[in-house]
């Protein structure tokens, strides 16, 4: 997750590194995956949640319920991120980063889909990065 923590928070970033970061219930139950990409704090470039047999997407190729991601907050410390669908507040996702000296950082939260339910979840990432020039 060392990749992830810098993809979060680096400020001098490949100008073509992108992160695929997800946040799971323990259960498997509920997800909210993302992608990230250079920008300092945090805008993700598309987002999609599930829950049970319900999905929810910016894309509307990926079907579903199609929302759009109202605002979006990360620093050191937490990241934030509300979705709405229809204009109305569609899920929450609010995940605290702990950080110990050597190790890599631990991201976890509270995922809440309305009307849907909410659900502890723990967040990890994949970085790609394309030679640029």
């Amino acid at each position: 997750m060392t990749a992830m923590a810098v993809a979060f928070f680096s400020t001098a970033m490949s100008a073509w590194a992108t992160e695929d970061i997800e946040c799971r219930a323990r259960d498997s139950k509920a997800c909210i995956s993302f992608v990230v990409g250079t920008t300092t704090g945090l805008a993700p470039l598309g987002l999609s949640m599930a829950a049970g047999d319900k999905t929810w997407s910016t894309d509307r190729a990926n079907g579903g319920k199609l929302i759009d991601v109202k605002q979006a907050f990360s620093d050191d410390d937490e990241m934030k991120i509300d979705v709405i669908a229809d204009g109305k507040p569609a899920g929450i996702l609010r995940v605290t980063i702990a950080h110990e000296e050597g190790q890599e950082p631990v991201l976890a939260g509270i995922l809440q889909i309305q009307g849907v339910g909410a659900w502890p979840v723990v967040c990890g990432g994949e970085t790609e990065e394309t030679e640029g020039e």
